[in-house]
């Protein structure tokens, strides 16, 4: 449990410090009106200590982990029968090689759910209505209600795209649309 407050907690609020010039002022994405970060954190903490009050529930969640599954760290046997994932990095909160399974499998639907093809595009669509704080953009990639994973994998996905603008900081209009993506799926 401290370990996952800590990688889904206290790390999101650490990078978000390192952006939070850049959003402050969004009030909403393409539309739709954006939750404050605060009362977004404080749904996850309690989302995630209800989930964990039950020991045995946690730790159906622990387990030996890839730590960055993506479509780069794959690979495929002849008939594609067989996938195995390369190039792990095997690191959750503070354990190594041990976190939370569910992270591992929402690591790589943030990948399908738009990260790989945004990651690659050389220029990406941006703008800012200043009367309304509203950023527009788009982020191509599998609807995340059509990837078969749980509510816990969906809010993680969600998660792992609010934690990636810090990342992308020297991209200011990536990072402001990962954040806003991110609050969204959240």
């Amino acid at each position: 449990l401290l370990a996952m407050q800590s990688e889904y907690i206290k790390t999101t609020k650490e990078r978000y410090k390192e952006i939070s010039l850049l959003v402050n002022d969004i009030e909403s994405f393409n539309g739709e009106k954006l939750p404050s970060f605060d009362v977004v954190m404080s749904h996850l903490y309690e989302y995630l200590c209800i989930n964990a009050e039950n020991k045995q529930y946690a730790l159906a969640h622990w387990s030996f982990i890839h730590g960055d599954p993506n479509t780069s760290n794959t690979m495929f046997n002849e008939d594609a029968s067989k996938c195995i994932f390369i190039d792990p990095r095997g690191y959750f909160g503070n354990c190594s090689m041990t976190g939370d399974i569910d992270y591992d499998f929402a690591k790589f639907a943030y990948g399908l759910t738009g990260y790989d093809a945004f990651n690659q595009a050389a220029y990406v669509q941006f703008g800012y209505d200043y009367d309304t704080k509203n950023v527009i953009a788009k982020v191509t990639g599998y609807n995340i209600d059509e990837l078969d994973l749980t509510h816990r994998q969906k809010v993680l996905v969600g998660l792992i795209w609010l934690k990636l603008p810090a990342y992308i900081k020297n991209n200011p209009a990536k990072a402001i649309i990962a954040y806003c993506h991110g609050m969204l799926m959240l």
